[in-house]
């Protein structure tokens, strides 16, 4: 679970491990803290490191069959004032996630969107279908990440290797642009 120390992000290793499953954090602790994963000490592997550092990710998703993307920089105020570490954390730290995960054979990569993409857009609840107007750098780079994702993928199974086995499953689950899935008709497959 990457950024799984951070505001989100501990949740979801709480959850997993009551269903039973093995657990390694993925956080820089930039924004969130170790207390934060308190309920899950013990039961969590935590590996200090960032989502822009390519061994790091590599060393984060050996071993594991799932990838939880969550990391961010969360907040407005900050993404205008640091808009390349915003990109880099949610942009390229999703490709650095995608090519390690690819390489360690990871089954399926979940990537936690975020519904600043959509903008003020009255809608609700917000659907992927809803045209996207991010208003700040954090949302167009959040935004980036999961739409570009798709262009992301198929730069990534193009290199030399095996077929890339992240995003497998249930071709009809689908990506509703607040915290689900890509999927295999999302990548044309």
């Amino acid at each position: 679970v990457t950024g799984g120390a951070g505001f989100i992000g501990p949740h979801l290793p709480d959850r997993l491990i009551a269903e039973g499953a093995r657990v390694r954090v993925l956080s820089d602790l930039s924004t969130g803290c170790r207390e934060n994963l308190k309920y899950a000490r013990g039961r969590v592997e935590l590996i200090e490191g960032s989502v822009t550092d390519s061994s790091v990710c590599e060393a984060a998703c050996r071993g594991v069959e799932y990838v939880f993307r969550q990391a961010a920089v969360p907040s407005v105020q900050r993404s205008v004032a640091d808009q390349t570490l915003t990109h880099e954390v949610a942009a390229t730290g999703t490709l650095r996630m995608l090519i390690a995960a690819r390489g360690a054979g990871v089954r399926r990569f979940v990537y936690g969107g975020s519904s600043s993409a959509y903008g003020d857009t009255p809608t609700l609840p917000k659907r992927e279908d809803i045209a996207e107007r991010p208003l700040s750098p954090y949302a167009r780079a959040r935004a980036w990440a999961r739409g570009g994702g798709a262009a992301l993928l198929q730069r990534v199974r193009a290199a030399p290797g095996p077929e890339l086995p992240v995003f497998g499953g249930d071709p009809s689950v689908h990506c509703d642009g607040t915290g689900g899935m890509f999927s295999h008709d999302k990548w044309g497959r």
